[in-house]
């Protein structure tokens, strides 16, 4: 039994083409994706600004590195806030005065001053 040439190209052509295929589909699921959060991000600007934006401007952002639309997301108001500090801590008579916020050093140097 001898295989030619021509039935082992037809055998690699068609392995070819199936892997085609397969990537093709994954390729197109991960733009799909991207598209989607693209529109997502381009609502939240369009709400926060009022403009609408095209499907040119759309397709940029998908296109775009993910750090980028990560970045835009939150300038247009997503997500989480990040917070910029800690609360303040409660003193225990619920009032905050000068004196309760200084240090004991400071306590310290405004008695030296003041005595």
């Amino acid at each position: 039994m001898s295989v030619s040439m021509t039935e082992i190209a037809a055998v690699l052509e068609k392995a070819a083409d199936y892997i085609d295929a397969v990537e093709n589909q994954k390729t197109a699921a991960e733009q799909q994706a991207k598209i989607k959060a693209a529109s997502e991000i381009a609502s939240k600007v369009t709400d926060a600004t009022g403009e609408v934006l095209n499907e040119k401007i759309v397709e940029k952002l998908a296109a775009a590195a993910p750090e980028v639309a990560d970045l835009l997301g939150k300038l247009a108001g997503g997500g989480v806030v990040d917070s910029l500090g800690g609360p303040e801590s409660e003193h225990p008579n619920g009032v905050k005065t000068a004196e309760a916020s200084m240090g004991d050093a400071d306590q310290r140097f405004v008695g030296f001053l003041l005595s």
